[in-house]
């Protein structure tokens, strides 16, 4: 072997274990790390904004798994494009079924020409909100 390949082997070699170095102390800072949760009582309102437009076959697993989430102070604002949209009818049911006092569901009123039917949907839902929700 010549003198330059093992000068470039150990040179990589070398490279190698400083990035090894560097990450298995990255991970250690990533471990250590650790902020304390607050209370329930001092977290923010929090709204989540579901746009909806057509049948989504997932859409009744969405809306559970948005009704069994451990934040305590959160409301589900959701806005389906029109009264005849089968997304209306799958969240009918789970407001029937499951009947959560932190779901509200509304329509399209006046979608907007500047954006789409989407955009339109989720300016509605905030515009419904009042001012004590912190989060969006």
């Amino acid at each position: 072997m010549s003198q330059l390949a093992i000068y470039n082997f150990g040179f990589l070699v070398g490279l190698v274990l400083v990035q090894a170095f560097l990450v298995v102390g990255f991970v250690r800072c990533l471990l250590r790390f650790r902020r304390p949760l607050i209370a329930d009582a001092e977290a923010p309102k929090a709204a989540v904004v579901l746009a909806l437009r057509g049948g989504d076959p997932f859409l009744v697993d969405c809306l559970r798994g948005l009704l069994t989430q451990d934040y305590p102070h959160y409301d589900i604002h959701v806005v389906v494009d029109h009264v005849d949209d089968p997304a209306h009818r799958i969240v009918q049911d789970v407001l029937n079924s499951e009947q959560p006092d932190n779901l509200y569901l509304q329509f399209l009123t006046a979608p907007l020409e500047t954006c789409s039917l989407k955009c339109s949907s989720v300016v509605q839902a905030i515009r419904s909100l009042d001012a004590s929700y912190e989060f969006v």
